[in-house]
């Protein structure tokens, strides 16, 4: 075919194709795509999302962080650039400058749920645990059937000794999302504390049935 049709020319065309190919753990070609189109779109704000993240996916770590620090130059005051590189931070383990940009991320965009979740996690782990309830809980005012923000409250609640707290917010975990498996796991050590074995057992076996859907699921991504 011609070039025109392997490299259509609309940046958004383009941003797709890397998305693509990334999403087909395609990461060497994505990286390579990435590059060569940066060159010709080197301030379109998608283009160099696409590029910090084939960058990541392919370990060039610095490139995806000046990348990510681009977009921040790019967009000043949009919550998008700071959450990015929020989550960036956080794949590397670096917590305090995750829960840093995503705090910048909750002053630009008060409103969005997940900055408030994704600030909360990174407090958690920072063991700032008063700080993460509080953004747990302001996540679920403007997002009340985030499943998660109840289980990371369930886990605060359970590291504090209250048990049953913990429980409840674990059962609301998976009656908004039937697929959590943390929640099933955890919800099956809490009734195995309580010496209730048969929830107990009810709990871990639906875990093991969404991890074998889950490793299905990813060997059928991976046949041609």
């Amino acid at each position: 075919p011609p070039r025109s049709t392997l490299f259509p020319h609309d940046s958004e065309a383009r941003f797709r194709l890397i998305l693509m190919l990334a999403k087909t753990a395609d990461f060497g070609r994505a990286y390579e795509t990435a590059k060569q189109v940066l060159q010709e779109f080197p301030d379109n704000p998608q283009i160099v999302l696409s590029y910090a993240l084939a960058c990541y996916f392919t370990q060039h770590t610095d490139a995806a962080e000046s990348a990510y620090r681009q977009l921040i130059q790019m967009e000043p005051g949009s919550d998008q650039p700071y959450f990015a590189l929020g989550n960036f931070y956080s794949d590397l383990g670096k917590f305090e400058d995750a829960a840093r940009n995503f705090e910048t991320a909750v002053s630009k965009a008060p409103r969005n749920y997940l900055n408030h979740y994704m600030y909360g996690t990174m407090l958690f782990r920072l063991n700032k645990i008063s700080e993460a309830t509080a953004q747990f809980k302001t996540a679920l005012e403007f997002s009340p059937s985030h499943a998660d923000s109840y289980f990371w409250l369930g886990r605060i609640l359970l590291r504090q000794g209250n048990v049953d707290g913990a429980l409840a917010d674990f059962q609301k975990t998976i009656q908004l999302e039937p697929k959590h498996i943390g929640a099933y796991y955890q919800l099956g050590l809490l009734y195995g504390r309580k010496g209730e074995k048969e929830k107990a057992g009810e709990m871990f076996k639906r875990q093991e049935q969404l991890n074998a859907d889950i490793h299905k699921g990813i060997i059928y991504e991976r046949m041609p």
